[in-house]
């Protein structure tokens, strides 16, 4: 079984989303900010992945999902 980057890098930004007003306010804004970089860095690590795992040279349908 493979991970499904593509679901992953659509889904994990709107989690998020949906995840940082429920972390509340009340002095939280560090909290805030530190779970906003922590989506938005592995986001970015998806991204690379797939960005290394990319291949040029093939005319096939990469990263596909089922």
């Amino acid at each position: 079984m493979t991970l499904p980057i593509l679901s992953l890098l659509v889904l994990l930004p709107l989690v998020g989303a949906v995840l940082v007003p429920l972390i509340g306010r009340g002095g939280r804004d560090q909290l805030i900010r530190q779970f906003a970089l922590a989506v938005s860095l592995i986001e970015f690590a998806l991204s690379i992945y797939m960005w290394m795992h990319f291949d040029a040279t093939s005319a096939e349908y990469q990263f596909v999902e089922r």
